[in-house]
């Protein structure tokens, strides 16, 4: 797997410990922290889903980016924000099995899959 995309698989992996850990209690400042962390790479992992051609992912992980947006923050209640992150955290998690995992192995010249 490229470089680029293990260190967004990485990000990702990241993203969903941070997720549904958010399930817990904690202090105010880690669900900020949280959104500047899903809201970053879920931006990136978007434009890399957009780069790749795979619209539909790169909308799916724009909406999570926006709804997780730290500038312009969304308020909801704490038992709907625990549907948002499981959500959130599922779809990040296809995301890391459909887009970075398979785009690796595309671009893996030692991948037997490719060969011809």
């Amino acid at each position: 797997m490229e470089k680029r995309f293990r260190a967004i698989a990485v990000a990702k992996g990241i993203v969903v410990v941070m997720l549904l850990s958010a399930l817990g209690k904690h202090p105010y400042g880690y669900y900020q922290i949280l959104r500047w962390v899903v809201a970053g790479v879920t931006s990136y992992s978007a434009y890399l889903a957009y780069q790749q051609r795979q619209i539909g992912w790169a909308w799916t992980l724009s909406i999570i980016a926006m709804v997780f947006n730290p500038i312009v923050p969304v308020y909801l209640e704490r038992a709907t924000w625990v549907v948002v992150d499981i959500v959130a955290a599922a779809i990040v998690l296809a995301s890391i099995l459909r887009i970075d995992v398979a785009s690796g192995r595309e671009r893996d010249p030692n991948n037997t899959l490719n060969r011809e």
